[in-house]
């Protein structure tokens, strides 16, 4: 090997270390460029020319050459900015841009976006940021049988967007109105039996459901249900109304003053607790109508004339317009939601299509258990706006196509169905059986002191007055000194429940009664054998006036002057059988928004639905899984895009194109897509770009390193110069 070859292996070290200050110079120049990332320069010993030596074959260096040129691909530092189009990416992956009027896709760190003129997301360079198009319009299916939603909780998945990444863009600066489609309440009820407002002797459980009444206002009586809960629901053209759901224990058993079953729920397990709830909106604002036939969609017109829920021009108000779905909550000792029923107007109906379901909405046989939305829940129809076929869930336009199903709303009170109901059923259902009549004793109560209409009268305004006329509150009841009315009810009803009236059959103001001064027998009880029991215990028959009711039995007087009077009556007891009449879930499966029935009070913890009037954009903002939402002026904040991230298995075999790009290549493999904050993604944080990972610091360590490195092979540059003119004046 010669001097001249020495020479070349400077040289080689001249322009490795020329190379590396190229690198070190280039990202010391890149140190405030958003998402740069820097580069190292490795050496390799270069070449090896084979000599020979007194101890065998010997290899010596002949240079060094550029062996790697590696990224560092670490993390910058996040620098806080006032734009909310600013993102980063704390963590692994790329944004992916477009490059424009091409399908050139590239990836890169800098989140310097904004919106362009056409509302593109873009970066200073035209290139546009991808992501997913998400999909805000929701419309409820009707359960198929084979659906399952499974029994294990599910998670939520990352990914908000659906379909293929495209360009980022706010087309819905107007955001039209959605209909509401779902109902969520997290009730908090009662387990202490004082939540039973309204009873009924025959039929308890329906007993809520029959204190509706469209022509009364209001439509529910506030003593009729133990609590409620409101929301505010919208129809498909935005406009809001008020939703109401009732509730109202249901006692699983109710026996009569006298101890005498009036109801008894068999087969409920020990400690359950029911409540009945109804669904319901303004009567006003109910636009179904039922009866129709032979519906021309073209022509907007009926071969049969429907009839109207509400203010039917022929026959008025039905008693059930407003009320959209009723049923029954089922809570087991512990108080844990177990089982519900529900029963919409003409569910299990059948209608040919065109037609309207045509059962009277009045009659419990007409509201039937309802259909299942595809997420397990009960449905049910809110027609606002007099749509022809969505009255009643199972109303269709053809044997194929539902209207109904475009208008129905599901109502999640914490319980889904993985199945179907136990059975088919109807409110009448809920009647239960009559057992056959038995003899029991009523009690009667005798009166004990009269009181005189010289004393207190009524006072013309549902009160009463003394005889100077002042307001005044007597003890009751009241008796009226008149021989003409002597022995007659006046209002009221008495212990067997009777309406109490005059001889007349006329209802008086006041709840009084007419007698004397003698004790009496009430007129529903004339004729027949009144008994009582003497101070002995004995039973004795009470003799007195059976025109009058006044009492002749002088030993009846002189025993006691409060004796207890009873009348010997037949009573029927109904008995409702929990496992047959009742339809509930076969399969029911507890959510964690379940409502519950061991509050120390009602509450409604938790009250939810979807829907929206129509808004105008405002304002956007970007969360850490890179969803873009939108600020709209009706005070709704919705999801628009999702920011697709990318990453690559191999980093280093990414081309660097400049601008902050990085271009896919054979080396680096296929892009790996996903989210942020999903599956190794890092997170998005708006207001905040990626810095430069340059460490200033290392670099002017490896500057001066690789200048000595440099001065050094320049220096056996020279010296092997030096050499040569040696042997050259040798020759000389």
């Amino acid at each position: 090997m010669g001097l001249s070859a020495s020479m070349w292996t400077s040289v080689s070290g001249l322009l490795a270390h020329g190379n590396k200050m190229n690198v070190v110079g280039n990202n010391i120049a890149n140190v405030s460029t958003i998402g740069f990332k820097s580069q190292r320069m490795d050496f390799n010993d270069y070449l090896y020319i084979n000599g020979g030596s007194t101890s065998g074959p010997v290899q010596i260096g002949a240079g060094v050459a550029t062996y790697a040129v590696l990224g560092d691909f670490s993390q910058g530092a996040l620098e806080s900015t006032n734009s909310v189009t600013d993102v980063a990416i704390d963590g692994e992956g790329f944004f992916k841009v477009r490059k424009p009027n091409t399908d050139q896709m590239y990836y890169t760190r800098a989140g310097d976006f904004y919106f362009n003129a056409d509302r593109q997301l873009q970066n200073p360079e035209g290139y546009r940021l991808q992501g997913w198009k998400v999909e805000n319009s929701t419309r409820l299916t009707f359960k198929s049988e084979s659906i399952n939603l499974g029994k294990d909780k599910t998670n939520e998945s990352a990914f908000v967007g659906t379909g293929t990444p495209q360009d980022i863009v706010l087309d819905s600066w107007y955001l039209e109105p959605q209909r509401t489609t779902n109902v969520t309440f997290t009730m908090g009820l009662t387990s202490d039996g004082n939540g039973d407002r309204s009873t009924s002797d025959t039929s308890p459980m329906t007993a809520l459901f029959d204190q509706w009444d469209a022509t009364k206002n209001p439509p529910m009586a506030d003593t009729s249900y133990a609590t409620s809960s409101p929301i505010k629901v919208y129809d498909e053209g935005g406009n809001a109304h008020t939703l109401t759901v009732y509730y109202d224990q249901v006692a699983a058993k109710q026996v009569d003053a006298n101890g005498n079953t009036i109801y008894e729920i068999e087969g409920l397990p020990a400690g359950y607790t029911v409540y009945e709830y109804c669904v319901t909106i303004p009567p006003e604002e109910d636009m179904r109508s039922y009866g129709g036939e032979g519906y021309d969609p073209v022509s907007n017109t009926w071969g049969k004339k429907p009839t109207q829920f509400y203010n039917d021009p022929e026959k008025g108000t039905n008693k059930n317009a407003g009320l959209l779905m009723t049923g029954h909550l089922i809570f087991d000792a512990a108080g844990n939601l177990v089982n519900q029923t529900a029963y919409s107007y003409g569910a299990n109906d059948d209608p040919t299509a065109l037609n309207q379901c045509n059962l009277p909405p009045e009659e419990l046989s007409s509201w039937q258990s309802t259909k299942f939305s595809s997420n397990g829940l009960p449905t049910f129809c809110a027609n606002f706006t007099g749509q022809p076929l969505a009255n009643s869930v199972s109303e269709k336009l053809s044997d194929t196509q539902s209207q109904a199903q475009d208008y129905i709303i599901e109502l999640d009170l914490g319980l889904r169905c993985l199945g179907n109901w136990t059975s088919s059923g109807t409110l009448l259902d809920l009647q239960g059986t009559l057992e056959p009549a038995k003899t029991v004793q009523v009690t009667v109560s005798p009166v004990t002191k009269p009181v005189y209409e010289t004393e207190y009268q009524p006072d013309g305004a549902g009160g009463w007055q003394d005889a100077a006329g002042d307001p005044a509150t007597p003890a009751f009841p009241l008796y009226i000194e008149d021989p003409n009315k002597r022995g007659s009810y006046i209002k009221g009803t008495d212990s067997l429940g009777n309406i109490l009236k005059d001889s007349t059959g006329t209802a008086y103001t006041g709840p009084f009664f007419a007698q004397g001064t003698d004790k009496f027998v009430p007129n529903n009880l004339l004729g027949q054998a009144v008994k009582y029991t003497d101070a002995a215990g004995a039973e004795q028959t009470l003799t007195y006036d059976a025109t009058t009711g006044q009492i002749t039995d002088a030993a009846y007087k002189a025993a006691n002057p409060k004796p207890r009077l009873f009348v010997e009556t037949q009573v029927q007891e109904r008995k409702i059988n929990y496992n047959n009449d009742v339809a509930k879930y076969d399969d029911p499966m507890k959510t964690e928004n379940a409502s519950s029935a061991g509050a120390s009070s009602y509450i409604t913890q938790d009250a939810q639905a979807n829907g929206y009037p129509s808004g105008v954009l405002s304002g956007t903002n970007i969360d850490n899984a890179g969803v873009v939402y939108g600020y709209y002026d009706n005070g709704e904040t919705i999801p628009l895009y999702q920011i697709a991230l990318y990453d690559f298995h191999n980093k280093q075999g990414l081309r660097r194109e400049g601008g902050n790009l990085y271009g896919q290549t054979k080396e680096s493999g296929e892009a790996r897509q996903g989210v942020a904050g999903d599956n190794g993604f890092g997170v998005t944080r708006a207001y905040n770009i990626e810095g430069s990972n340059v460490d200033l610091s290392r670099e002017f360590v490896n500057m001066i390193t690789t200048q000595r490195g440099f001065q050094a092979n320049s220096k056996g540059i020279t010296t092997v110069d030096t050499m040569l003119e040696t042997v050259i004046g040798m020759k000389r």
